[in-house]
């Protein structure tokens, strides 16, 4: 069985490879990493990430008049537009349709969807350049907003104003980038993520995973799964989120939604057609037994609905699972010199993995987003409370010494 791969997720591709598939991996070169040159796809293409999509389709076509290809994969958002391309040049199927993917790829788009379906959402609106986010802004009677990159990841980019009728260009033009942008309200609650799978019209909700966010920023610092909520919050939530995926007109994958909780009920942040990063799908497998990467790839496969339906329909969890991360605070642009408290960390009860993202030798980044934390610790217990008290501890044992 042969097929053609693109991006990343490398954990959903374990499972192409198990199930026998010769694989053709094409990946931007700039998302490659070190351990890929050892990988078992059979062809590994790296392109540049301005290569024109049709220098990518011929090269497709060359590899399918070869190879015949079966099916096309792709598991992370940032590359499901070109694997629908291609297997649309390719006269393939893919699972996500395309309309399903720009309303959730595009926040802008996802925003106008859901008014178009009647599902409640937060004011917001777009601005193609500083001239224009500056004529939002300025009449914009909010107490204060939130500023993103309308296809933008990891809380790269993301960016709060108070007051933002008297914002100036000059604070425009220090602070936002990456245009065009959506500006939308800035929401007051707590915040969760849903992990979902979609087959054949059904949203299955695994579970709701509790997210910590750092202070002053918009930076995930933390995950517990599952989240501690009441019925008629979780009735809520999973409601909502479904009438989400409903009106983006999602179906055939995993998806990962983010809400904010407030005193209104709950408000979409942003969605995705993949699985939730930061280690989430693990959480969600710790505890259920349920591998979101195997049910990503057999929705890719195809067929799975009865798969889908037997896993999903009916969760049972078996005790609370929770990662940590360590913020680099101030420590921006300084070089790692040493780092204590690991061993004592990994010897706390409940802690299943201790990680070091930077280590010695290495600069801390000056950019505060999901790409500059410092460490991480998972960890699971019997209770939320047991599961935290173990968090902060190993945690805080981390001891980061600069240059």
């Amino acid at each position: 069985m042969n097929a053609l791969l693109f991006g990343g997720v490398r954990r959903h591709h374990d499972f192409l490879y198990e199930a026998g598939y010769d694989v053709s991996w094409f990946i931007a070169r700039d998302a490659q990493l070190p351990e890929d040159l050892s990988s078992p796809p059979r062809r590994l293409i790296a392109y540049a990430p301005d290569d024109p999509l049709e220098l990518l389709v011929d090269l497709a076509k060359l590899l399918h008049a070869q190879f015949g290809f079966e099916r096309v994969f792709a598991f992370h958002d940032d590359s499901q537009e070109l694997a629908i391309r291609i297997a649309a040049a390719l006269g393939l199927g893919f699972s996500v349709s395309i309309d399903a993917l720009r309303n959730t790829r595009d926040k802008a788009a996802t925003r106008r969807a859901l008014a178009q379906a009647k599902v409640p959402s937060c004011w917001h609106a777009s601005a193609v350049d500083a001239a224009a986010l500056l004529r939002v802004l300025g009449y914009c009677i909010l107490p204060k907003v939130v500023i993103k990159p309308v296809a933008g990841t990891g809380s790269r980019n993301v960016i709060a104003f108070e007051g933002p009728a008297s914002v100036s260009r000059a604070q425009i033009d220090a602070q936002v980038s990456d245009y065009p942008v959506l500006v939308e309200a800035f929401l007051e609650g707590k915040e969760y993520s849903v992990e979902t799978c979609s087959a054949n019209g059904r949203h299955y909700v695994l579970g709701i995973t509790e997210k910590f966010v750092e202070s002053g920023s918009f930076v995930e610092c933390g995950h517990l799964f599952p989240a501690r909520l009441d019925a008629t919050a979780t009735a809520a939530i999973t409601d909502y989120v479904a009438r989400v995926l409903d009106a983006a007109g999602v179906d055939n994958t995993p998806t990962h939604t983010e809400i904010m909780l407030g005193a209104d009920g709950p408000q979409l942040i942003e969605t995705h057609t993949r699985v939730g990063g930061d280690w989430i799908p693990t959480l969600v497998h710790e505890t259920t037994g349920i591998d979101l990467y195997e049910l990503g790839a057999r929705l890719q496969i195809g067929d799975a609905a009865a798969f889908v339906e037997q896993q999903c329909a009916t969760p049972v969890y078996n005790g609370v699972c929770g990662i940590r991360y360590l913020m680099p605070g101030a420590y921006g642009g300084r070089v790692v010199k040493e780092v204590h408290g690991v061993d004592e960390a990994r010897a706390l009860p409940g802690v299943m993995e201790v990680y070091l993202v930077r280590k010695p030798g290495e600069r801390i980044k000056q950019s505060r987003d999901s790409f500059s934390r410092l460490a991480y610790v998972r960890a699971k217990a019997a209770t939320r409370e047991e599961l935290v008290d173990t968090l902060d501890a190993a945690i805080g044992s981390l001891r980061y010494e600069f240059e």
